[in-house]
C-alpha cells in the first residue's frame, strides 16, 4: 500500500466491432462483490508484496479469466480515494470470448465507450480510464 491506498492492476481486453468501434472486455461483478457489487468493472486485482506489474497482470488475468495475454502493454496508472490502478491493455481477437472462461464476478461482456459512460451499471471510476484509452486509440 501507499499512503494507505490498495495498488491494482487491471487488463482491458479491446477489439473493433464491425462497425468500427471500439468495444472494451469488462467484468459484471457479482452481488458479493466487496466494491461495485451488481457493477461493470475491470478483470484485475491486488498486487502481492514485491511482485512486478506485469508479473501480477498476468497471474490476475490468468486466475479470473483462464487466459494468458499475447501482447499486452502497459497503459496508464490512474488514482481514486482508495485505490492506484495500473493498467494493462491488449488488442484481441474477435473469438476472445471464446478463449476464456470467467471466473470471477458474473460475465465479461464487450462494451463500446459509449455504453460504458452512459451506463449506470459501470463503476465510476473505469469511466475515465475507458474515456482516456479511448482517446488513445483514436
Amino acid at each position: 500500500m501507499i499512503l494507505g491506498k490498495q495498488i491494482t492492476v487491471s487488463l482491458i481486453p479491446y477489439r473493433k466491432n464491425d462497425e468500427g468501434t471500439f468495444e472494451y472486455y469488462l467484468q459484471m461483478r457479482d452481488e458479493n462483490a466487496p466494491k461495485y457489487a451488481n457493477q461493470f468493472g475491470l478483470f484485475g486485482g491486488s498486487i502481492v508484496a514485491g511482485e512486478e506489474l506485469r508479473t501480477s497482470m498476468l497471474r490476475e488475468t490468468k486466475e479470473e479469466l483462464e487466459y494468458i495475454p499475447r501482447n499486452p502493454k502497459f497503459f496508464d496508472t490512474f488514482e481514486d480515494e482508495s485505490r492506484i490502478f495500473n493498467v494493462f491493455t491488449e488488442e484481441v481477437e474477435r473469438a476472445f470470448e471464446s478463449e476464456v472462461h470467467v471466473r470471477e464476478g458474473k460475465f465479461g461482456a464487450f462494451l463500446t465507450a459509449n455504453e460504458i459512460h452512459t451506463s449506470d451499471t459501470v463503476a465510476t471510476h473505469v469511466k475515465p480510464i475507458v474515456a482516456q484509452l479511448e482517446q488513445s486509440l483514436s
